[in-house]
């Protein structure tokens, strides 16, 4: 699987570089941005805070109140979301 890169692809001479790199093809190229493929964002269910409040997901009637994990991201606070599918995963 492809990881995200600061290389970019020419469109002058189609080699590759690397940001910061000095690159000269005898043309004036410009380069394409690559799009991450994931980024990671707060959880807006806990946001970010990895806890929900007592009763979030099992209701009202318990007898603790102590804060729940936070299921979609299990308390990590953090998902990755895919940017070309619009995916969501755990990290952890």
């Amino acid at each position: 699987m492809p990881t995200p890169s600061d290389a970019h692809r020419c469109s002058f001479c189609d080699s590759m570089t690397w940001a910061g790199e000095y690159h000269a093809c005898g043309g004036t190229p410009t380069y394409s941005v690559p799009i991450p493929l994931y980024t990671i964002q707060k959880c807006p269910i806990c946001e970010g805070r990895g806890l929900v409040p007592c009763g979030f997901y099992s209701g009202p009637l318990q007898t603790s109140t102590t804060p729940e994990q936070c299921q979609p991201c299990r308390g990590a606070g953090i998902l990755k979301v895919h940017n070309f599918t619009g995916a969501v995963e755990r990290t952890v």
